[in-house]
């Protein structure tokens, strides 16, 4: 399985994503290794990753 992060725009940052469409709100997962455009703006701090969202036991035993 590829390993995969979310990515969100940093706090007061817009940032399109590379084909020009908005950043989506609730963030945009992308699989690893990233690309060159993504590692860009990870490493000026354009995008952060985001905090892991926690499953509670219901949703655990729905999917």
């Amino acid at each position: 399985m590829a390993k995969t992060m979310t990515l969100i725009e940093a706090p007061g940052r817009t940032v399109p994503q590379a084909d020009g469409q908005p950043w989506p709100e609730g963030g945009l997962t992308v699989t690893l290794p990233a690309s060159t455009y993504i590692r860009r703006r990870l490493r000026d701090g354009d995008l952060i990753e985001a905090a892991p969202v926690k499953r509670t036991r219901t949703e655990k035993e729905a999917s």
